[in-house]
């Protein structure tokens, strides 16, 4: 079975753009600080304001959907190598 390259990267970019999005409201509110500073090391923008949560949102959406893409790809890949053997 094969996967869906561009529904398994939406997914994936869905699912960690939420995580964030929430990670950067919970720290509007005075918890997890710590690892919104380290988040926001990596997502330009990113901060624990609702506006900097939407930019963390989208950052992280895009990270997700290439790497989401690329692991399908993969999984795609070395799937029908093994059914050749």
């Amino acid at each position: 079975m094969l996967l869906n390259r561009k529904a398994f990267a939406i997914s994936c970019g869905f699912i960690w753009a939420f995580i964030i999005f929430f990670i950067g409201l919970a720290g509007a509110f005075g918890l997890v600080s710590n690892i919104v500073h380290f988040i926001s090391e990596f997502y330009i923008g990113f901060d624990a304001t609702f506006i900097g949560s939407i930019i963390g949102m989208i950052w992280a959406f895009i990270e997700a959907f290439v790497l989401g893409f690329v692991f399908a790809w993969m999984y795609n890949y070395f799937a029908q190598k093994e059914e050749e053997l």
